[in-house]
């Protein structure tokens, strides 16, 4: 039987630094958990480079429970007691030893002010209330049914796993780990099949606005092509992109296009959305739904829902655009003939950005006009889009896009940039910018803003339109890396 290994190495190294997900990570998830649905003739495992050990390690993921589902805690069950630095925030109560007195003191004290539902003082160790919450409920469940059981968990080197024809797909990304790369060429000439995702060549095209060494992509994107398979692009947009790179190496490895979803960040229904008069009488439970998860949203959430709010969702950073999508509020703040909403950016601070913080915090926000939510959870950034006027994504550049699709999947239009694969997330059923123009992404935001009509056509062509969703990515996916047709 055949075996597929999923590399979730870029999540692990990610918890050492955050507790919450981003759009990369995100992707990996979601793929995974939907991925097993369309390879299961196959035995699937999570695989993870551990550099102390200079070798994969994995373990299966098909005996676990059918109900387990591989989120962050999840993965750093399995794979960070082997990692010397634990990430923050995921498990608070890690440096204690289970069960002892200091454990159940702190776990008390933080039970005490989630009570009491005091953000700051989750805030303030590293991690939020949301997150707290998550991990009593992850906790809860490991004493029922869906237990992992420590002798499910058992990790195994890959090199005594895999055989000849087996198929390990690396999902994140793939740069800066030397070592990592001698040991893939060693396993592809040992007969595994390696595909990878690449999910932008931005560093290659606008070096100036990433973090990572633009040197440092190019190397890890150029040795991949003497162990990959085949590339998985997830959108036109970066095949084509990442053609280009191979064909000036000339490597002619196959390229196939699997665009990503345009789907909701879970799949439980979101009822919770703010009252309105137009929305005409609600039922009780409607109305207790709504306060229910009011009650549960950080104050500075319930600050900025008081007034219309357009929403701007991902890290800030340079390539976001944030300081021209700020401008262009400038802009439209100063018409007196506008009801303007709020813009409200969500997500983490990110990088080659301090100029654009420095400006809000030295203007206030230019006046209260732009505010902003840390690191939001996904119930937080659910309610944030379900609540929201619209979405605006006027990026310098995407790979894919993944709020422009989350946005439509909770029936939101939004202003999003005419370049690179945006386009083929919005189709026909957003407002187009020039992100390099300040006057073009402010008209766009005032033809949603002054012309209802205009909005609401586009929502109720979201409303008719056939979404993509992760069980179609995965199932495309599924069918690239075992060579089988799965429709």
């Amino acid at each position: 039987m055949k075996k597929y290994f999923f590399d979730v190495t870029d999540i692990v190294t990610y918890l050492e630094n955050s507790a919450t997900i981003s759009g990369i990570q995100r992707v990996t998830t979601m793929i995974i958990n939907n991925v097993v649905d369309h390879l299961g003739d196959g035995d699937i495992y999570l695989s993870y480079y551990d550099e102390k050990a200079g070798d994969y390690v994995a373990t299966p993921l098909t005996n676990l429970s059918p109900t387990t589902q591989v989120d962050m805690p999840f993965i750093a069950k399995v794979f960070l007691p082997d990692i010397p630095k634990a990430p923050k925030g995921i498990y608070p109560l890690q440096k204690y030893q289970p069960n002892s007195p200091k454990y159940h003191f702190h776990r008390l004290k933080l039970s005490f002010h989630a009570a009491l539902n005091d953000e700051k003082y989750f805030v303030k160790r590293g991690f939020t209330l949301k997150e707290w919450q998550t991990w009593r409920l992850e906790d809860g469940k490991q004493q029922q049914a869906e237990q992992i059981h420590s002798e499910d968990v058992k990790l195994r080197k890959l090199t005594d796993i895999f055989q000849s024809g087996d198929v390990l797909c690396i999902l994140g990304p793939l740069w800066g780990t030397p070592k990592k790369d001698v040991k893939l060429a060693e396993y592809s000439k040992r007969g595994l099949d390696i595909f990878v995702l690449v999910h932008d060549v931005v560093p290659l095209l606008l070096p100036a606005t990433v973090a990572i060494d633009p040197v440092v992509f190019f190397t890890g994107l150029e040795t991949s092509t003497g162990y990959c398979r085949g590339y998985i692009a997830n959108s036109e947009c970066t095949a084509s992109d990442l053609r280009n790179f191979l064909d000036a190496l000339g490597c002619a490895t196959e390229i196939s296009t699997i665009p990503l979803a345009q789907d909701r960040i879970t799949a439980r229904e979101v009822t919770a959305k703010n009252p309105s008069p137009e929305q005409g009488k609600q039922s009780a439970a409607e109305v207790f739904e709504f306060v229910k998860t009011v009650r549960r949203l950080r104050h500075d959430i319930r600050t900025i829902i008081k007034l219309p709010y357009v929403l701007c969702v991902g890290t800030m950073e340079a390539r976001k655009n944030c300081w021209r999508i700020a401008q262009a509020w400038q802009q439209l703040a100063a018409r007196q003939d506008i009801n303007l909403p709020r813009l409200v950016f969500a997500g983490r601070r990110g990088w080659l950005n301090d100029d654009f913080f420095d400006a809000m915090d030295k203007t206030g926000g230019l006046g209260g006009w732009v505010q902003f939510v840390d690191a939001p959870s996904d119930s937080e950034l659910e309610y944030l889009y379900q609540n929201c006027e619209f979405t605006i994504m006027a990026s310098l550049y995407e790979g894919w896009g993944l709020p422009i699709g989350e946005s439509l999947s909770y029936g939101k239009t939004g202003v999003v940039s005419n370049t690179s694969s945006m386009p083929e997330v919005g189709g026909d059923l957003v407002e187009y910018c020039d992100p390099h123009s300040i006057s073009s992404i402010a008209s766009a935001c005032e033809t949603l803003i002054v012309e209802p009509k205009r909005r609401q056509a586009l929502e109720d062509r979201i409303a008719k339109a056939t979404l993509r969703q992760w069980s179609d990515v995965s199932r495309e996916l599924a069918e690239v890396i075992s060579g089988k047709s799965l429709s």
